[in-house]
């Protein structure tokens, strides 16, 4: 059976025992002797067992796409590395093209463009001030929650469960 079968068995037979009015002890006792208990507790650490696998795959794959990451970085660091190569050597003798029968290689571009070496020597009279952005509205969590405490509706906000598994 699935943890969803064996939890509405088991909530089943406990709300109805509640409901024959037998004490706390007597329902635990019940519940207990059942096999549907031990069937869901077994089902339960089934569920703990996959969960850990699980985290712990997700966290090998991780550090494997992390140290991925870190090859492509270095991969695309050695290229940019030799495209500037290319790119000086090209320009060094005036050559704007290199074909070949498979690759080839073009040095394009536009008027020059003006490059900043040192923003603190620059006139004031070519310094702009651009507009300030204003801060985007963030829910207040705190407010909201007082005002469903009393009672109030919030639209878009309801109150939901603080709970959370832990698995140890």
């Amino acid at each position: 059976m699935n943890l969803y079968t064996l939890t509405a068995q088991q909530q089943q037979m406990q709300a109805s025992l509640e409901q024959a009015g037998f004490d706390d002890q007597t329902i635990t006792d019940t519940l207990e002797a059942e096999g549907n208990t031990d069937a869901l507790r077994e089902k339960r650490l089934g569920y703990v067992a996959i969960i850990k696998m699980k985290r712990a795959m997700a966290t090998a794959r991780a550090t494997a796409a992390a140290a991925i990451a870190e090859l492509a970085e270095r991969e695309q660091e050695a290229a940019d590395k030799l495209e500037a190569a290319l790119m000086r050597s090209m320009l060094a003798t005036g050559d704007s093209d290199v074909v070949g029968l498979e690759f080839e290689a073009h040095i394009k571009g536009k008027a020059a463009a003006v490059v900043i070496t040192d923003a603190t020597k620059i006139p004031a009279e070519f310094m702009r001030t651009p507009e300030p952005t204003p801060p985007k509205p963030a829910p207040d969590k705190k407010a909201i929650k007082a005002a469903l405490d009393e009672g109030k509706q919030v639209e878009g906000c309801e109150l939901g469960p603080n709970k959370k598994l832990v698995i140890a």
